[in-house]
């Protein structure tokens, strides 16, 4: 697509008429982006499980700060969609 991802409006624009462009709907678009998001948090999650702090702090300690990145992902896109579709 030639474009630098951002977190700005236009951004989620830009997929909304990919999802368009695709004959996907929006609200299908949104969902998968949503779903992926949750299942990368799950994921990260059962490796913490695994990889205990006791067990092996190491990779303990590069999962939980994955985990805490994603789940900041999920709480930015549902608050740009928020705005977005507030507009």
């Amino acid at each position: 697509l030639n474009t630098i991802p951002t977190t700005e409006k236009t951004y989620i624009r830009m997929i909304r008429s990919i999802s368009s462009a695709a004959n996907i709907p929006f609200d299908e678009a949104k969902r998968y982006f949503d779903e992926a998001e949750k299942n990368a948090i799950s994921y990260y999650k059962e490796i913490l499980m695994a990889a205990t702090n006791e067990t092996d702090p190491t990779t303990h300690k590069l999962i939980k700060s994955i985990l805490e990145d994603e789940e900041e992902h999920l709480y930015d896109l549902e608050r740009l969609l928020e705005e977005f579709l507030a507009d």
